[in-house]
């Protein structure tokens, strides 16, 4: 099956988007499939090996169109940018229809699959929320997909209600985890590496800054714990707003991608936190961070949003209600309380965590497509 991959992102970089990507094209590739990554061409990244980046074992083309990148200081730049790079891929694609079989295209912003449909090939999009049906790029989109993966159930639901003919279409495959990050090293190794206080308690959580993670809960909790450390990192400190972050707190802004198994393995427990006041918060996002928590063989403090209660189990974490900084703090309480329960439910967590390979993930979405696409209409095997 040879697959075309357009993806409107800076590639390579360290956002959960390029991320989950690149990681898609490569287990592509691993069972079988010719991918052809195709993203916008810009100055930021672009001396960068991307699967050196990631870390990448499998190889697949990745080619780059321009892109008007001077665009994307604003929403309306961004749009427009994701517009005219959707008109350059019709065109790019149209000078190359025989050299792929089916698209396949993760949602990020509307325009940039705006012209999928002209272009007369099965076309797959994957989905991490569901859409209004009064919004008519996506009706006119929808009335010409092959098919949809989505992250879990509620999306599934939402989508085939909102547009019926969907149903049979839709594919739950929630995200995934590098299982090779795994148990990189040990926590004293990776304190040593990272330069951290070898015999503190640390709390620590990896991901973006941003409102709907709910880290204004964790920081309200962080005042109420002065003995634990609290580590947040990756994020970019300016999107916390204007809040108070007290002494016990540290903010490591953006690390190398590599870098991120050290920090999961120097924790005593990683923090999956999360938010009901934003609706994709609540109930449809399928975060990376969580997946990877659970590979890492630490206790994991998670917020009970619908989403995440739709990846972890009741007796594979310590939950706390959100937006609740009381119910977060008698939740680390515990977990400090009761290390060797909290270390038998992070064992078990971790067995979990291999059910959601890249790998397994990857050949669920291909059988996917083999099954909705007749033969003859270009899908060999």
């Amino acid at each position: 099956m040879r697959i075309l991959y357009p993806a409107f992102i800076t590639f390579p970089n360290q956002k959960a988007n390029a991320i989950h990507t690149a990681k898609n094209c490569e287990a592509f590739t691993r069972y079988g499939a010719e991918v052809e990554l195709v993203v916008p061409s810009t100055r930021r990244g672009s001396d960068l090996d991307p699967f050196e980046f990631y870390g990448l074992t499998e190889r697949f083309k990745v080619t780059k169109i321009w892109s008007p990148a001077f665009f994307l200081r604003n929403p309306v730049g961004y749009s427009l940018s994701t517009l005219l790079y959707s008109i350059r891929l019709f065109f790019f694609i149209l000078r190359r229809r025989s050299s792929f079989d089916v698209i396949y295209n993760m949602e990020l912003e509307p325009f940039g699959f705006l012209t999928l449909p002209f272009i007369r090939k099965p076309y797959f999009l994957e989905m991490h929320a569901p859409r209004p049906i009064y919004h008519l790029h996506y009706l006119f989109l929808f009335t010409r997909i092959a098919g949809l993966v989505v992250l879990n159930d509620a999306i599934k639901e939402k989508t085939e209600k909102r547009f019926p003919w969907l149903k049979g279409k839709v594919l739950v495959c929630p995200s995934a985890l590098d299982l090779k990050d795994a148990d990189l090293v040990s926590k004293e190794t990776a304190r040593t590496t990272l330069r951290l206080p070898p015999s503190a308690v640390l709390g620590i959580y990896t991901g973006s800054f941003i409102t709907r993670k709910g880290l204004q809960t964790v920081l309200e909790a962080a005042t109420s714990l002065p003995h634990i450390s609290f580590y947040f990192v990756g994020g970019e400190k300016l999107t916390l707003g204007d809040v108070s972050i007290s002494s016990n707190v540290t903010i490591i802004e953006k690390r190398p991608h590599h870098e991120m198994p050290y920090w999961r393995s120097a924790a005593d427990f990683l923090i999956a936190s999360g938010t009901n006041t934003d609706w994709y918060s609540k109930s449809y996002t399928s975060p990376m961070k969580l997946l990877e928590y659970m590979s890492s063989k630490r206790p994991i403090v998670v917020a009970r949003t619908d989403a995440m209660a739709f990846i972890i189990r009741e007796d594979e974490a310590i939950f706390y209600e959100p937006d609740n900084a009381s119910s977060l703090v008698h939740a680390i309480e515990w977990i400090t309380a009761h290390k060797d329960e909290a270390g038998a439910r992070a064992l078990r967590t971790y067995v979990h965590a291999e059910d959601y390979s890249w790998d397994a993930r990857a050949q669920k979405i291909l059988a996917f497509i083999k099954n909705l696409i007749p033969q003859g209409r270009g899908t060999p095997s």
